[in-house]
């Protein structure tokens, strides 16, 4: 028989052995990780739907990645800008989020950085949206994605349709796509009417990029590609460029596109911002190629791209 103090003492081993937990919560409806992308994932997995599961402010690498899956939570850094991760994660997304039916999913306040530099590029992204039949709208907002065109080709790739992006920065190095890649498999959007503008009724239907700023991208900063139904508005594109897929160059194509009150700036010469071996201009070929879809093209500022002259192709 064992005794009870010794029952106690291999209870106490016992729990000591396993791995630690270092998510802390901050009160109702608040978890803190540690940072790493391990407690991370430990606090997605006890977060209570409408929870908020924070990260505190501090400079992380992450070799993983982490799953949001159909969880209406909020992944969020402490602050604004507060938070740093570098990725150097294989997987095809650092921070994966699959849509949730009873709730908003959403990423927010977090600066991703690329952490390979070497290498052949693939198709990974910093965060990647699934959205799934019935789910709410995901919601990513005030985030910065950098690309290196080697560890991360975009920064966000989004799966399908419906959720908002607002207020985030895309930065590619000046290499010459970097920003958001909008595909989905599903061609059932091809079998129903046009979302564009009054008609999408609920603002669910299309994928909505407000208030962002894309900088150096030069043929993809924004990448309409199969099945996308998709408004860009209130943007500035710095020298960077939309590029939009047809049945040419993918299986379907873009369904739908809106693009309007955005600011495009082209610079002639001189050299990059903190880049002195990167001199304007950049192989800019047009402001929007496009190849598939249909859509409204409205009230956009476009300089003139000098060494092109043209604007739509």
């Amino acid at each position: 028989m064992i005794s009870k103090s010794l029952l106690q003492l291999l209870v106490l081993l016992l729990v000591g052995s396993g791995p630690a937990l270092g998510f802390t919560k901050l009160g109702v409806g608040t978890l803190q990780s540690n940072g790493s992308e391990f407690d991370t994932q430990a606090a997605i997995n006890a977060a209570r739907p409408g929870s908020v599961v924070q990260i505190p402010n501090g400079s992380y690498t992450w070799t993983s990645g982490v799953v949001i899956l159909g969880k209406p939570i909020c992944l969020k850094a402490e602050s604004v800008d507060g938070v740093t991760i570098t990725n150097r994660s294989t997987a095809d997304a650092l921070i994966s989020v699959f849509a949730a039916r009873n709730g908003n999913v959403e990423v927010a306040g977090f600066r991703f950085l690329p952490g390979f530099t070497s290498g052949a590029p693939g198709m990974r992204n910093h965060v990647r949206v699934t959205p799934s039949p019935g789910g709410k709208p995901v919601l990513v907002h005030d985030c910065y994605f950098e690309t290196n065109y080697v560890s991360a080709i975009f920064g966000l790739g989004w799966g399908g349709n419906g959720g908002v992006i607002w207020r985030c920065k895309f930065f590619s190095n000046y290499n010459l796509d970097g920003g958001i890649q909008f595909k989905s498999t599903s061609s059932e959007t091809w079998r129903t009417a046009s979302t564009m503008g009054m008609a999408d009724v609920n603002g669910t239907a299309n994928t909505y990029i407000e208030d962002c700023t894309f900088t150096g991208i030069f043929i993809g900063c924004v990448d309409f590609d199969d099945n996308s139904r998709t408004v860009l508005r209130h943007c500035t594109l710095d020298n960077s460029m939309i590029y939009c897929h047809g049945q040419d160059s993918s299986p379907d194509g873009a369904r739908h596109w809106e693009v309007y009150d955005n600011k495009f700036i082209y610079n002639d010469s001189g050299s990059a911002p903190g880049f002195p071996k990167v001199t304007y201009p950049l192989n800019l070929q047009a402001w929007f190629s496009i190849r598939g879809g249909t859509g409204i093209i409205a009230d956009n500022v476009f300089q003139n791209i000098s060494t092109k002259n043209v604007a739509i192709q």
